[in-house]
């Protein structure tokens, strides 16, 4: 089953500005986590505060997003800042 996936804004903006390359990365991971958000392979959930969100890894970068009737990104960005925002 392919879940929907919604990618706010904010989100579309940060990826236009990645290298071409790193861009496809981060889409190919997206196709990937739209047909199974839970493998454990290409994603894990969060503990503490963000236990309803999921992480995926991308190089130094990370997907987080949520799973609900659809996949809902909540934001893209380096490992080391993006659980801080």
């Amino acid at each position: 089953m392919n879940f929907g996936v919604h990618v706010p804004g904010h989100v579309l903006s940060y990826m236009d500005r990645l290298q071409p390359r790193i861009r496809g990365r981060v889409l190919d991971r997206l196709d990937l986590i739209v047909v199974n958000p839970t493998n454990a392979t290409t994603s894990k959930p969060l503990h503490g505060p963000r236990s309803a969100q999921w992480s995926s890894r991308v190089g130094d970068l990370r997907i987080l997003y949520e799973i609900d009737t659809d996949v809902r990104v909540i934001d893209i960005g380096p490992r080391g800042d993006i659980y801080k925002r």
